[in-house]
């Protein structure tokens, strides 16, 4: 009626469970392993799904063995002696890049650090710790990616006013084209963006278009911060407003510069 069962020793128990724990402490050091690489290699790469294919893993095992790519992250400078710095870890474009779609999404009013934080793939203090908050993002992304971030040239002996213009707008074309989202908030602006905005003039004196126009000479009786703001509401209707509002894209960037440059020129001259 019984079957005769052989007693199983303690020592055999002990053994059972650490043949349990190994495969997974393997896997946690596969991980480390494929993630540390990634830090010394391609930082700019490091997310949860790459470190899960250098360790030949899923990425739900990376999320269940660390919880984050911030849990990953920690574990790697506890662990591994990693350098956590934002630069070093190249997340800086990337909460950026997160902050602006969510203020195109839900505008910077509605936009929370957590919802940005999300989206970069890391903590909201990380966010905090090196922008402040929205302001702070937002100001960054405007000194770092918008008009202010055109080096405009000397206007040398050689060339002509027509050209200095036409170089102008053409890079601020370029600009414009891959910042689209970030000069939508001059549409709409709220309290936070023109902060911004005050910052980034007191910081970088604003474009430093109005110097240009006066250093090429302007004819007489033409105001050359009207002239600036004539020229830059040109651009930003043909390059922001329009495709923004109405769906009407820049098919040809070069063409729509040079038109620019002609009203602009024929129209102060």
């Amino acid at each position: 009626m019984y079957q005769n069962v052989q007693p199983v020793s303690t020592s055999s128990v002990s053994h059972a469970r650490l043949m349990k724990r190994e495969p997974s402490i393997d896997v946690r050091e596969r991980i480390l392993d494929a993630a540390m690489h990634l830090v010394e290699s391609r930082p700019g790469d490091f997310t949860m799904a790459r470190v899960a294919e250098g360790a030949g893993v899923s990425r739900a095992t990376v999320y269940r063995r660390f919880g984050s790519a911030e849990g990953l992250r920690s574990a790697l400078c506890t662990g591994r002696g990693a350098d956590a710095s934002l630069d070093q870890w190249g997340h800086r474009a990337r909460v950026l890049d997160a902050a602006l779609s969510e203020f195109a999404r839900a505008g910077v009013h509605g936009a929370t650090i957590q919802g940005i934080a999300d989206r970069a793939g890391v903590s909201p203090m990380t966010v905090y710790n090196h922008f402040d908050g929205k302001e702070g993002l937002v100001h960054a992304l405007i000194s770092e990616r918008g008009p202010s971030s055109l080096r405009l040239p000397a206007l040398s002996a050689s060339e002509t006013y027509e050209d200095a213009i036409a170089a102008f707008v053409t890079g601020m074309l370029e600009i414009v084209e891959k910042q689209r989202d970030l000069f939508g908030l001059v549409i709409a602006p709220d309290p936070i963006t023109r902060r911004a905005f005050h910052r980034m003039r007191e910081d970088h004196a604003g474009i430093r278009l109005v110097p240009m126009l006066e250093a090429a000479g302007l004819p007489p009786g033409i105001d050359a911060r009207v002239a600036a703001g004539s020229l830059m509401g040109m651009i930003m209707a043909n390059a922001v407003i329009m495709p923004l509002l109405f769906g009407a894209e820049v098919e040809d960037r070069a063409a729509l510069a040079e038109q620019i440059t002609r009203l602009f020129v024929n129209a102060i001259s």
